[in-house]
């Protein structure tokens, strides 16, 4: 593979800081996995041989130790717990490391995505930036411990213009948030218009946080200190970036006289306009040439394509009703487990007279008693479940206890969590190391430190 893999873990969660403030999120289990196993388990089936993930320093011997049993070639960069990098500076952080184009993803990533279909935009048309796109995940009902939504509410949306092309892949025109626009008006360039008089503008598109990026766009990061963010700062500037005419720079040009050579600055003289940094010798224009970039200006090489995965689910657990979403999906046997692999672990001690459906999965050293049923449900590491008790559509995280005639439906369970006998529990989200007494009645509530419901997200 000529591309190199970066996992973004150093995000700390912050849709889902009930759940993150006793584990790290890279480590949140997911079909009792950390969250990170996933995006590089997909790499490594890709055929990458190495991938840098870039996470905190305080969790750095933790992705280390979980990335034992891999066989790529793992570099584990710390940035400091006390900084506040975005994608882009953590970019910046690793350019030493960056030789060739990237391929970056997220680490709440979880798909069945066949990475190729994505690169293969990359090959074809010497995209600057490739991202996947995915179809937004219907609205449903509010995860656990969360407030419905009230009539008339909804997530802000984003206006994604595309032009589709033979290939089935669709160049990106522009993107628009939702809170950026003047009079709720769509206002696209006449000039855009007459070089792509039909376009695709779509809203119900989700950005999966996978991109393939240009080597020399880690060289204009690094000179331009400006932007932070890649999804809401650096990548609409490239994609505008990719209508404004390139003025040619001759050799040494720069170094005589930088202000007079017009489109080489940006307004801040001291910043390199990011044309002058896109890398153009023999070699470059010999692979440009083999490719399908007839679809860019003659005077501009800066392109942006995207690939829509619709033929299966993409998951970004990044928040709790995402995070749900991705444990059942994992639950599936034939999704991430070789058929042969029991979803129950050996370890695990099912009684004879208990049950626990096929698309379950018991962790390690988990007891479970008798005429307990499970059903399409996640139960971690360590935990006890008591006699008679019914779990349905739960995740229960490492070693949680659960007593006799307990009835949980539809709730995630945090770490150390206790719930004591004949507690009937729907909907809710019990955060870590919390004691829910005998006998207690809870629907669509939250136990966690701030005590307070969470609004759906």
């Amino acid at each position: 593979m000529e591309l190199q893999a970066i996992v973004m873990a150093a995000g700390r969660g912050n849709h889902m800081t009930d759940l993150t403030n006793s584990i790290p999120k890279p480590l949140l289990p997911v079909g009792n996995k950390p969250m990170i196993y996933y995006p590089v388990s997909m790499l490594e089936k890709a055929g990458f041989q190495e991938v840098i993930i870039i996470t905190l320093n305080s969790i750095k011997s933790s992705i280390e130790h979980t990335m034992k049993d891999f066989k790529i070639s793992v570099t584990v960069c710390g940035i400091s717990d006390d900084s506040d990098f975005d994608t882009v500076d953590s970019l910046r952080y690793v350019k030493d490391l960056v030789k060739s184009d990237m391929l970056i993803i997220s680490c709440d990533v979880i798909t069945q995505l066949p990475l190729h279909r994505l690169v293969d935009a990359h090959r074809l048309y010497d995209s600057s930036v490739t991202m996947l796109l995915s179809p937004s995940r219907p609205a449903g009902e509010a995860g656990p411990g969360m407030k419905v939504k009230k009539k008339g509410q909804h997530d802000q949306r984003e206006f994604i213009g595309l032009c589709p092309t033979e290939q089935c892949y669709h160049r990106v025109l522009f993107l628009f948030n939702e809170a950026d626009l003047e009079e709720d008006s769509l206002t696209v360039r006449q000039s855009l218009l007459c070089d792509f008089p039909r376009i695709q503008v779509r809203d119900e598109l989700k950005d999966a946080h996978v991109y393939i990026v240009k080597r020399w766009i880690v060289d204009y990061i690094a000179h331009n200190t400006s932007r932070s963010s890649f999804r809401s700062e650096l990548l609409p500037y490239i994609v505008q970036k990719q209508f404004d005419r390139h003025h040619k720079v001759e050799p040494g040009s720069l170094e005589k006289s930088p202000e007079s050579v017009v489109g080489v600055h940006d307004t801040n003289l001291n910043v390199k306009d990011i044309f002058t940094f896109i890398k153009q010798d023999e070699e470059t224009n010999i692979i440009r040439d083999l490719t399908l970039s007839s679809h860019t200006r003659a005077d501009n090489p800066i392109s942006c394509f995207a690939f829509i995965y619709e033929d299966g689910p993409l998951v970004n657990a990044n928040n709790i009703a995402s995070y749900v979403e991705a444990n059942r999906l994992v639950s599936k046997a034939e999704y991430v487990f070789p058929s042969e692999q029991s979803l129950i672990h050996p370890s695990s001690k099912l009684h004879e007279k208990s049950q626990a459906g096929s698309d379950s999965m018991i962790g390690e050293r988990t007891s479970v008693d008798e005429q307990s049923i499970i059903k399409r449900s996640v139960i971690g590491k360590d935990c006890q479940i008591g006699s008679s008790v019914r779990i349905s559509n739960c995740i229960l995280m490492d070693r949680v206890k659960v007593g006799n005639g307990c009835n949980l439906q539809g709730s995630v369970i945090a770490d150390r969590a206790i719930i004591e006998e004949k507690c009937e529990i729907a909907d809710s989200l019990i955060g870590s190391n919390k004691v829910v007494t005998s006998s207690s009645k809870l629907n669509r509530e939250s136990i966690v430190e701030s005590s307070t419901m969470m609004e759906f997200d």
